[in-house]
């Protein structure tokens, strides 16, 4: 199994000729990373956490140009359809459903959810100093956000492939309800180093004993909304705390192997 990440939560799983994208995105002007469209067209099946902009509103051009197929929860539906997506390309799936496609299979999760918090630091990100770097994507985003809300439910999944096990929980706290796989082979957690962002990932890692982590989202890929977080700190307890744990900081568009 072969995993290369894009940037934001934007990943690409692959095994033998078949591959799957979940949260494939382009940033907005000044994007940190920056993923060739090529790169977020070239897989016929695509798998999203949820309706948040900065991993929805690149699908509708991404599904409607190349013919993939989008597989996320009835509320991103919703906001997918009014975003002009091609609604034959759109599949709506729910917790308990397993996907599968060739030599790769998804099982679907529910993820935790809180649009207090999200809009709360959606809010306080507008309202900083930042902003002043990017007029531009700050006045797309306070014209557009609004048609994001309301499509906050979170999806999960647990993709499995020759033989190995990738958790992408879709947040970084779990779902107190949902009964996520043990011992998985990777788990994927989005970090920005919040207040709580560390305990939030060392209680992952004891609840799910994961035999590798990989971090994403700790990129400025969608400024103002997100900034560029410095994840020495986290590493250096992660090795300490756990010295068989294999923890890995993606490089943008360089692939990491499952042996």
């Amino acid at each position: 199994m072969k995993i290369t990440w894009f940037g934001a939560s934007s990943i690409m799983i692959e095994s033998g000729d078949d591959r799957i994208l979940i949260d494939p995105a382009k940033g907005p002007s000044l994007s940190e990373n920056d993923p060739s469209w090529e790169d977020l067209m070239s897989a016929e099946n695509i798998l999203l956490t949820s309706g948040r902009i900065e991993r929805s509103a690149s699908i509708p051009l991404i599904i409607n140009t190349s013919g993939a197929t989008v597989y996320c929860s009835l509320e991103t539906a919703a906001l997918l359809e009014k975003c002009n997506t091609d609604p034959d390309l759109i599949a709506v799936v729910k917790s308990g459903l397993k996907l599968r496609f060739n030599s790769i299979s998804a099982s679907v999760l529910n993820g935790y959810a809180s649009s207090a918090e999200y809009d709360s630091a959606i809010k306080m990100r507008l309202r900083s100093p930042h902003v002043m770097l990017y007029p531009a994507n700050t006045l797309y985003l306070r014209t557009h956000l609004g048609r994001y809300s309301g499509a906050e439910n979170i999806l999960g999944y647990s993709i499995t492939a020759d033989n190995r096990i990738v958790l992408i929980p879709g947040s970084l706290k779990f779902n107190p309800d949902t009964d996520y796989p043990m011992y998985p082979d990777m788990l994927v957690l989005p970090y920005q180093g919040g207040s709580d962002d560390d305990k939030d990932v060392i209680s992952a890692i004891d609840r799910i004993e994961p035999r590798s982590v990989m971090l994403d989202m700790f990129d400025d890929f969608y400024p103002p909304l997100t900034h560029k977080t410095d994840t020495r700190n986290l590493y250096r307890v992660l090795t300490e705390k756990y010295p068989d744990l294999r923890v890995i900081k993606p490089t943008c568009g360089k692939t990491v192997t499952l042996l």
